[in-house]
């Protein structure tokens, strides 16, 4: 027999078995215990309902979160390469390889050489190296003996970040070529 039970048949007794007031200050409390216990007697079911219900939803999640991650598993290879994120167009990335290779503070007439390309589309090329923080604008030493004149001249010097990226698209095209292999 469950609880409940008991306490109706206990019920049922004190009906058959007190006279008034005894009866009805009895049956009171018992019928507050009654209540408590038909309550309390749903919590384990409503509690299993309920983790139930989580473990589906949690399941779901977790294969929502599955699906999602592969998904994005090739942006999370891309950050990690942040060579693979800087888009550069070709001149911008001979420019920079330039940079890189001559170590130097170079001119826009020595980089539109390099480029084989007008002044004007050079420095359209440092500019947009510039906004990637790849290289600098900085001044030549008037003491530059690839000048006479004793003057300031502006010129470009590659970043770390504008290096950095140089050695990582190098080794990745290393890794392409070998994984073409």
């Amino acid at each position: 027999m469950k609880i409940i039970e008991h306490l109706n048949r206990l019920d049922s007794l004190i009906v058959e078995n007190t006279v008034p007031p005894a009866t009805s200050k009895l049956r009171n409390y018992l019928s507050a215990i009654i209540e408590q216990g038909e309550t309390e007697g749903d919590l384990p079911e409503a509690i299993a309902r309920a983790e139930a219900q989580h473990a589906q939803t949690l399941a779901a999640l977790r294969q929502e979160i599955a699906a999602l991650q592969s998904e994005n598993a090739p942006l999370r290879s891309q950050l990690k390469n942040p060579a693979l994120i800087v888009k550069l167009d070709e001149e911008a990335r001979r420019a920079l390889q330039f940079l890189c290779d001559r170590n130097n503070v170079v001119t826009i007439r020595e980089l539109a050489g390099f480029l084989a390309c007008q002044e004007s589309k050079a420095q359209f090329v440092c500019d947009s190296l510039i906004e990637k923080g790849l290289i600098l604008l900085t001044s030549l030493s008037n003491i530059d003996p690839r000048f006479d004149a004793l003057s300031d001249i502006s010129g470009y010097e590659i970043t770390s970040d504008g290096r950095k990226l140089c050695f990582e698209n190098a080794a990745h095209s290393r890794g392409q070529a070998l994984k073409a292999e």
